[in-house]
């Protein structure tokens, strides 16, 4: 057994989930890949919740790594920001869906169904794009919610061929507020 730590534990957690391609894996399964009880577990994380809820959150993070922080060097217009910033998004948890579709659901479990976790998440997401844009927390906020189509996984059961179609569409709606 390595000395154990929290980015250890975690590195753990995230390779069973690959190895079952499955998210029902207990702290007993954990600690056993560790080689330690899972009661040594509770030292890093006081419950299985909050191991998971920082995994899917670190998993997050590392697919959304375009928007955190978002590069605005290259642009010059913030309605190319704007676009480039919602697509990331999108594209993104698209992205980390299909590929990777056992720690989506983990995010789905752990972030999505849990109001303080995914506060959090909304939170980090807003300041990214009020840092990118430059507009204010009421306007940010509408967009996201506009938005929500394309990175909320209640509708990712609906993200086909036509995800960037649609994402234009909606674009094109919302382009103006940024000019």
């Amino acid at each position: 057994m390595a000395n154990l730590s929290k980015e250890l534990i975690l590195q753990t957690a995230f390779d069973l989930v690959e190895q079952k391609q499955n998210i029902k894996i207990s702290l007993k399964d954990v600690g056993g890949a560790l080689g330690v009880s899972h009661a040594a577990l509770y030292k890093y994380f006081p419950n299985k919740k909050t191991l998971w809820t920082e995994l899917a959150m670190e998993w997050l993070d590392q697919q959304l790594i375009a928007i955190f922080p978002f590069d605005t060097s290259p642009y010059e217009d913030v309605s190319t920001i704007a676009h480039d910033w919602l697509w990331a998004l999108a594209d993104g948890k698209r992205q980390a869906k299909q590929q990777n579709p056992e720690m989506f659901s983990v995010y789905t479990t752990y972030i999505e169904q849990d109001p303080a976790a995914y506060q959090r998440h909304a939170r980090d997401l807003g300041e990214s794009f009020m840092t990118a844009t430059g507009k204010d927390e009421e306007f940010t906020i509408g967009i996201l919610l506009s938005f929500m189509y394309f990175s909320a996984p209640a509708y990712a059961i609906r993200w086909d061929e036509h995800f960037q179609q649609q994402f234009e569409l909606v674009w094109a709606l919302m382009k103006k507020n940024f000019e």
